[in-house]
């Protein structure tokens, strides 16, 4: 079987549940995001949904009166921690990153201020434990700008 890529949707089959892959964990496991619950299952657990899995609802949308439950987000951007102390600042960026990872955005702007340098400092240190983001760096014109890329 082949591993589940991060980004890759897919059938949880115990819980019937639709979700997201985010990493394959050293255990050989995957953690999966599904709506608001994040996960960790065998990849025995995991299938692979189809990219035009939703093809089987279109009917659905055809229907007079019929109206979606959920909204469509545009993708979250950029987010600014001014004001925010680090302990607040790095729990919103940990849910930032989630609904960016959820949105597929390919890179993200977390505006942290000069100041001390502190919130810098601490931002970065926790980007670098973070599994899914492939790298980061300071903006090259404005230094209280951090680019993070997934």
């Amino acid at each position: 079987m082949k591993p589940f890529l991060p980004h890759t949707r897919v059938k949880v089959i115990s819980l019937k549940l639709e979700g997201t892959v985010v990493e394959q964990l050293k255990t050989g496991e995957y953690k999966v995001v599904c709506g608001s619950m994040t996960l960790v299952r065998p990849a025995k657990d995991l299938e692979p949904l189809a990219k035009d899995h939703w093809k089987k609802y279109s009917h659905l949308a055809n229907k007079k009166g019929y109206q979606s439950d959920t909204l469509e987000e545009k993708p979250v951007k950029t987010i600014d921690l001014h004001g925010m102390r680090v302990v607040e600042a790095l729990s919103a960026i940990e849910a930032f990153l989630d609904k960016a990872l959820m949105a597929d955005c390919g890179k993200v702007e977390i505006i942290h201020g000069v100041g001390t340098g502190a919130l810098m400092q601490a931002v970065h240190d926790f980007l670098k434990k973070q599994s899914y983001v492939v790298r980061f760096h300071l903006d090259e014109n404005n230094t209280g700008t951090t680019w993070v890329y997934f």
